[in-house]
């Protein structure tokens, strides 16, 4: 059995909490990632297993797409401007490293 570190625990928490608040948030799409984004961006790709890292650069780059505004941050500023259905691809991406996540730190 692999031992998981602890920034890959960390990760896993992050990531859980992130889909909990996509599930259960208030507001819709772009308001839910705006909660699960400031979670989601605690997440490194350097700390979780090889093969989601570029899931996650994807996921961050995608949350921070398009620069702050004033006193608004990117995440906002990006929440702002990006389509409904763009928001659903993001959200679909994060639950897709939250199953991964999961199976790497309870089976491995």
């Amino acid at each position: 059995m692999e031992k998981i570190s602890k920034a890959t625990t960390y990760s896993y928490g992050k990531v859980s909490e992130a889909v909990q608040t996509l599930a259960v948030g208030a507001g819709d799409i772009k308001d839910r990632l705006i909660g699960a984004g400031q979670l989601f961006l605690c997440v490194m790709p350097e700390d979780v297993p090889g093969e989601l890292r570029e899931d996650v650069k994807w996921v961050r780059d995608q949350l921070t797409k398009f620069p702050p505004i004033g006193s608004e941050g990117s995440l906002r500023a990006t929440m702002r401007s990006i389509r409904k259905s763009t928001g659903v691809k993001i959200a679909k991406r994060i639950l897709y490293i939250y199953f991964k996540l999961r199976d790497y730190v309870e089976y491995s």
